[in-house]
């Protein structure tokens, strides 16, 4: 006789992949920060990119944190 094998005894592997996209901070922290340093204000960048200034402002936040 053969012994029962439940689901928690069967090994297996997952590969986790995230392919949600980044955030929209996070993509455009770059290009925010580059903005930036030529003198735009979080307002001129916010029209610039078409995005919220709060958004810049998070945007430039997280860049410094990293």
């Amino acid at each position: 006789m053969e012994r029962i094998r439940t689901e928690a005894e069967i090994p297996f592997e997952v590969a986790l992949q995230d392919d949600a996209p980044p955030p929209l901070y996070q993509a455009i922290a770059e290009k925010a920060y580059q903005l930036q340093q030529v003198g735009m204000s979080a307002n001129a960048i916010s029209k610039h990119l078409k995005v919220d200034d709060k958004t810049v402002a998070k945007a430039l936040r997280w860049l410094k944190s990293d």
